[in-house]
């Protein structure tokens, strides 16, 4: 007999047990993950957090904003294409445009502890509330997508609190 067989035959009890089975997937969890870390596939870790702010222009005066801010908490760079506001019905509210810098959104690396925000003003957000049938509660959450299509989501709750603060 081999190594392996043999303790397979001495342990047998426990390996084909719950405790056993549990520990075996963990193990091929903890592998899998080692190895996807080693060849750079895992996916980055971007947080996405929304919140009100307020900016002043020089004509216009002071200004309500929803601002969206995608961080990189990974230990490599992160590519990301867009930020958007997600509807109820999957369709997704999109802003070309940065409302305070004007900067198109287009693809921008993240470097490992670095964040980026986009900003959207409360007269963009209050022109979509405008169309018949829109309501507040229609925005879900806000998210952000990588440059191979992952989405990385905000919090509900944290939406509707920043959409409260940005349209106050």
């Amino acid at each position: 007999m081999t190594p392996l067989s043999d303790f397979i035959s001495k342990n047998k009890e426990w390996l084909f047990s719950g405790l056993g089975i549990a520990v075996a997937t963990l193990l091929v969890y903890a592998v899998k993950w080692g190895y996807q870390a080693l060849r750079g596939r895992r996916p980055p870790d971007i947080r996405v957090k929304v919140m009100p702010a307020l900016s002043q222009h020089s004509i216009l005066g002071v200004m309500n904003f929803l601002t969206i801010t995608a961080k990189n908490y990974s230990s490599f760079p992160a590519f990301i294409t867009g930020f958007y506001i997600e509807l109820r019905a999957k369709q997704k509210f999109f802003l070309s445009q940065d409302d305070i810098t004007g900067e198109f959104q287009g693809k921008r690396e993240l470097r490992p502890g670095d964040s980026f925000t986009f900003h959207i003003s409360s007269q963009h957000l209050r022109s979509f509330l405008a169309e018949p049938g829109r309501q507040v509660t229609d925005l879900t959450r806000a998210f952000v997508v990588d440059a191979v299509g992952r989405k990385y989501y905000s919090s509900r709750k944290e939406l509707h609190a920043a959409l409260a603060g940005a349209l106050a």
